[in-house]
């Protein structure tokens, strides 16, 4: 097996993998109303994701570094349980948990991804190039999750999820994939 992953597999592989991650950070925003909560439980629900993730990015990002894509694959795991939740019932409770488990997987999915980056990509210009390419998926991902959310809703309350988990299913393949080409597996 190579030491080296790919260049271009990686980037594809990392980027996908923070558009699902940021897009389900957005996806929600426009089915919240249908939680009938005030506008501050509102607020603290949509912001439950990010405050679990910069609490647990400090212990994860330390964790990180004695493994190649373990951790993006267990990310991409945890988030597809989390979106599982949603689909369960529209409940502010239940998807305030989905979201703070949503939170500690994310801080998994964006510690592992760049640090994958930064081995594969080694030089200066080109380290910084790959790694403004990947965070256009978390632009986009935060950008496009909002419409994708409400277009999706309107088709059913749990076509949102499911095609999210139906992505981060996508994304975690690719990054399993990568893994075994990569570096022989686990």
């Amino acid at each position: 097996m190579s030491s080296h992953p790919t260049p271009f597999r990686s980037l594809v592989t990392v980027w996908f993998s923070l558009f699902c991650d940021y897009a389900l950070m957005t996806i929600p925003i426009s089915i919240f109303p249908q939680l009938n909560a005030s506008p501050s439980s509102t607020g603290l629900l949509f912001s439950t994701k990010a405050i679990l993730q910069v609490i647990s990015s400090p212990v994860v990002a330390r964790l990180v570094d004695g493994y190649n894509l373990e951790p993006l694959i267990l990310g991409l795991g945890i988030e597809v349980v989390s979106t599982f939740l949603y689909t369960l019932k529209e409940d502010y409770y239940l998807w305030a948990v989905a979201r703070g488990i949503s939170g500690l997987a994310s801080s998994m999915i964006i510690s592992s991804g760049f640090l994958h980056v930064q081995r594969v990509y080694r030089q200066g210009a080109e380290m910084g190039s790959a790694m403004s390419n990947v965070a256009t998926g978390i632009i986009l991902g935060v950008t496009a999750g909002p419409p994708m959310g409400g277009l999706l809703y309107g088709w059913g309350r749990v076509v949102p999820f499911v095609t999210m988990i139906l992505m981060l299913t996508i994304a975690m393949s690719m990054a399993f994939r990568l893994q075994v080409s990569q570096y022989g597996g686990f």
